[in-house]
C-alpha cells in the first residue's frame, strides 16, 4: 500500500459518519482480521491455545484505530464550527478584532481564551492574536474600569493575506 492510499484511507474514514463504518466493517473487519492473522503465522507461528487473544487484540487494535480517526474529526470540526461562529459575529458588527472575555460573554461561555487560541492554531491564515488598547478615560468613567490591555482576536483580511 502507498503512503497516498493510506492518506486517502484516512481522510475516508474522517468523512465517513459512524453508521457507515459500521456497515463496512462488517464487510472490512473479516478480511483485515485474515490478512493480519495471516502475517503474523508467516513470520512467527501463534500456537492455538493464542489464537483467539490475538483476533481479540487485533479486533481492539482496529477499532481503537477507527475511534481516534473519528475523535479527531470530531475536535477538528468543533474548532471550524466556532472558528465561523466567531467570525460571523465578528464580521457582522463589522469589527476586526475582539477580546477573548467579550468572546465567551458574548458569543458562548464554551469559548474560554485557551479554546479561542485552539482556533487560532487551527486557522493561522483566518485569525492572529492583538492587544487591544485601552479603552478612552472618559469611557473608563461611564463604565467604572481600570485602563488594562486585553489580549484578543483580530480577523486577518485578504489584503494582509497577499502581503504574506
Amino acid at each position: 500500500m502507498k503512503t497516498n492510499d493510506a492518506f486517502k484511507l484516512i481522510e475516508f474514514i474522517r468523512e465517513s459518519k459512524i453508521g457507515d463504518i459500521f456497515l463496512i466493517s462488517f464487510i472490512v473487519l473479516p478480511v483485515f482480521l485474515f490478512a493480519w492473522f495471516k502475517f503474523f503465522n508467516e513470520f512467527c507461528p501463534i500456537p492455538e491455545k493464542w489464537t483467539m487473544w490475538s483476533i481479540i487484540s487485533l479486533i481492539i487494535v482496529y477499532a481503537g484505530s477507527i475511534f481516534l480517526v473519528k475523535r479527531h474529526q470530531y475536535k477538528k470540526n468543533k474548532f471550524k464550527k466556532a472558528a465561523i461562529i466567531i467570525k460571523t459575529y465578528i464580521e457582522s458588527r463589522n469589527w476586526t478584532k475582539m477580546s477573548f472575555e467579550r468572546i465567551k460573554s458574548d458569543i458562548n461561555e464554551e469559548y474560554t481564551e485557551k479554546f479561542v487560541r485552539e482556533i487560532m492554531k487551527e486557522f493561522p491564515h483566518e485569525f492572529s492574536s492583538v492587544n487591544l488598547k485601552k479603552l478612552k478615560e472618559k469611557k473608563l468613567k461611564e463604565k467604572k474600569k481600570k485602563a488594562e490591555n486585553k489580549n484578543g482576536l483580530k480577523i486577518i483580511d485578504k489584503e494582509e493575506k497577499e502581503e504574506d
